[in-house]
């Protein structure tokens, strides 16, 4: 029965302190940790920056195309359609 009454006693847990990972290691270990770190984020950096110069090269290479009027349109059409 999914709506019967449930018992406090059931979300009564061990209170154990959570312990950081950090905290059991060595300072070396942790200039270790730094170090790599520091060089993802680096890399991480550098990747975002060239997907964003990839993404404006892209962008602005499909604005550069001229936008016809209405006139150049119709002629382009008419003339598509005429026997060379």
């Amino acid at each position: 029965m999914c709506s019967s009454p449930k018992s406090s006693m059931a979300t009564v847990s061990n209170k154990t302190p959570i312990k950081s990972f950090a905290e059991d290691l060595t300072k070396e270990q942790r200039l270790r940790f730094a170090e790599v770190a520091n060089r993802a984020d680096e890399q991480r950096q550098k990747r975002i920056a060239n997907n964003k110069r990839w993404q404006q090269k892209h962008k602005t290479d499909k604005n550069n195309k001229k936008k016809l009027s209405l006139w150049q349109w119709v002629n382009n059409v008419f003339f598509s359609l005429s026997p060379r």
